[in-house]
């Protein structure tokens, strides 16, 4: 999975089985309101199952 169009700022990808990556850009601006929303609904669908099982790692 190299993105999904429910999301609009974030680019998604799976490295490896059970890990999901999560990329915000990488322009090094603050979050805007579609980002914002973006980020909410993707632990919201984490949570739910909507994306399968994955490995919490932040960097």
């Amino acid at each position: 999975m190299q993105g999904d169009e429910r999301y609009q700022r974030l680019q998604l990808s799976r490295p490896q089985p059970g890990v999901l990556e999560i990329a915000t850009g990488g322009d090094g601006r603050l979050a805007d309101a579609q980002m914002r929303r973006d980020l909410a609904d993707i632990w919201r669908d984490v949570n739910a199952n909507v994306i399968p099982r994955w490995r919490s790692c932040v960097a």
